[in-house]
């Protein structure tokens, strides 16, 4: 959401002086800052093809960019597009969202995709922003702190569990030593038997 806000944010802002600048400078402007941000872009245009993505999807998705570009969602053999993508841009193109957010597993790791619905001012479908960020040393982070709190549960259990055994052994052991010692003051042969099992 942050990205697309930026984005958004950013052509509002500077659309007057774009108008002033040649069309080869507010294209190369554009790429520029596309091509320089820190999280993955793509996008995916109203007949479902893609028709830009930015340096840092070739990195974070491992590919290159000639692979998927002209090419249409449609097609499953894509690397992280398939059936979900393609609901979620139906959805789009029917006005039903605006937004959505998909965590994906990937081979080393997690990839977090926010996709948001471009729609000109009489709300005419115009594509899909996909922006793709590389999670995992988040998850990993999460897992951590997540294994944490579980041994930190266990401990406390296992504290309290210690303390309710611990109560009941110190009243037997002490009314244990109590009948050792009421016993070995019999003097009587028959005890001793009864001693070395109170012992």
């Amino acid at each position: 959401i942050s990205s697309t806000i930026f984005i958004s944010v950013y052509f509002v802002t500077s659309i007057m002086e774009r108008l002033k600048k040649s069309r080869g400078e507010v294209f190369f402007e554009i790429k520029s800052t596309l091509e320089n941000m820190a999280e993955g872009v793509i996008f995916i245009d109203s007949d479902d093809k893609i028709t830009m993505c930015n340096n840092e999807i070739e990195k974070t998705w491992n590919i290159d960019r000639e692979q998927i570009i002209d090419k249409s969602i449609k097609d499953f053999s894509l690397p992280y597009l398939g059936e979900d993508v393609l609901k979620i841009v139906e959805g789009f193109r029917l006005g039903e969202e605006t937004s959505q957010y998909q965590e994906i597993k990937v081979d080393n790791g997690y990839l977090y995709n926010t996709y948001s619905a471009i729609h000109d001012n009489e709300d005419k479908y115009w594509g899909t922003v996909l922006t793709s960020h590389d999670v995992t040393e988040r998850k990993k982070l999460e897992n951590k702190l997540f294994h944490a709190k579980r041994l930190a549960t266990i401990g406390e259990m296992s504290a309290k569990i210690a303390h309710e055994i611990r109560n009941p052994l110190s009243s037997i052991s002490l009314n244990a030593e109590l009948l050792h010692d009421e016993i070995a003051g019999y003097k009587d042969s028959k005890t001793e038997e009864a001693e070395e099992l109170i012992q």
